[in-house]
């Protein structure tokens, strides 16, 4: 009898390693496309772990995601980052995030890509986009800011761009290098305000 029932509980056991091997990387895949593109725009993602059930616990060798036409919200230029901002990637072995045109007021970013190479501790952050004169005001310094652009620039558009090198640090991002500009002037808390709005969604 005892036999009988080792016998049924492995079976069982097995059984429910198979299908996590089988389910648990799409269920995973899916979540984050649906967080992606819950206020518009397509995401597709790839998630690869063995074994599966690493991914419970936030680990696996590699995830892929990419994006077109997504929207973002970014947090206040200069609030502090996140505590955890890079923590729900830093289980993976590889990460590859790559987002175009991409709805973040008030940028229109033609790309964001989030890179972590195998055996790197590194994230490479990059940043192409554009911003009105106003909208960028207003981002940056509020009312009076907006107010000041649309009377000194009032149909400019603003080259935005950004690389950097990040590290994680037990989640917490930290800036190794690079810079973000507007036009050419440094901008550094951009590429914080990116980030944590990119992993917000994942």
């Amino acid at each position: 009898m005892w036999r009988r029932a080792l016998l049924l509980f492995a079976v069982v056991v097995a059984a429910l390693v198979i299908a996590s091997e089988i389910f648990l990387p799409g269920i995973a895949a899916r979540r984050i496309e649906h967080r992606l593109a819950a206020d518009g725009g397509t995401a597709t993602v790839s998630v690869t772990a063995q074994p599966a059930l690493r991914l419970l616990f936030g680990d696996g060798q590699k995830l892929v995601v990419r994006g077109e036409g997504d929207t973002l919200h970014l947090p206040s230029l200069g609030a502090a980052p996140r505590d955890d901002a890079l923590g729900r990637l830093d289980g993976f072995g590889q990460v590859q995030l790559h987002l175009r045109d991409l709805h973040a007021a008030p940028f229109q970013v033609r790309s964001v890509d989030l890179v972590r190479r195998k055996g790197s501790p590194l994230y490479e952050l990059r940043l192409d986009a554009t911003a009105s004169a106003t909208g960028l005001g207003q981002y940056v310094a509020g009312t009076l800011g907006s107010l000041g652009a649309a009377l000194l620039a009032p149909s400019a558009t603003l080259p935005v761009t950004g690389a950097f090198a990040l590290r994680s640090d037990h989640g917490r991002a930290q800036l190794v290098s690079g810079d973000a500009t507007v036009a050419g002037i440094p901008v550094g808390p951009l590429g914080a305000a990116v980030l944590v709005a990119i992993v917000d969604r994942l």
